[in-house]
């Protein structure tokens, strides 16, 4: 069954939709601070000259971009691209925000921001800061 897309089940014949299992990436989206933000990740990173603009309505923030680089996306502001070139976080100086990748069933990315606790990771470390150019 983890071959089918879609199937049927019981004396019912209720439809069951097989979502995969789910998006993976190498990029530590879950962390609880900013210590648990390994230096190494921005230390790899390529520029991408492509600048967007994000701002507090978000107007234009890029979900996707080249594998493993950053983007300029405002004054102090950058987008890192995870192995698979989907935004992974969003950085100022100030937090940083982890954006989480959903694939819906027709195989289209969304990027998505939690809410809550888990919506800004902080202090920003100091390396990601030098290396970004914030």
């Amino acid at each position: 069954m983890q071959d089918l897309h879609t199937y049927l089940v019981g004396g019912d014949r209720w439809a069951v939709h097989n979502c995969g299992g789910g998006y993976q990436s190498t990029y530590p989206r879950h962390v609880q601070s900013g210590q648990d933000l390994p230096d190494e990740l921005v230390d790899n990173l390529s520029q991408n000259p492509a600048q967007g603009s994000a701002g507090r309505t978000r107007s234009f923030r890029p979900t996707e971009g080249p594998p493993n680089s950053f983007t300029n996306v405002g004054p102090e502001h950058v987008m890192i691209f995870d192995e698979n070139g989907y935004a992974a976080f969003d950085v100022s100086r100030q937090r940083v925000q982890p954006l989480h990748v959903n694939i819906d069933s027709n195989g289209i990315p969304h990027v998505n921001s939690p809410s809550g606790p888990a919506a800004h990771i902080t202090p920003v470390p100091q390396h990601w800061i030098d290396v970004l150019g914030l």
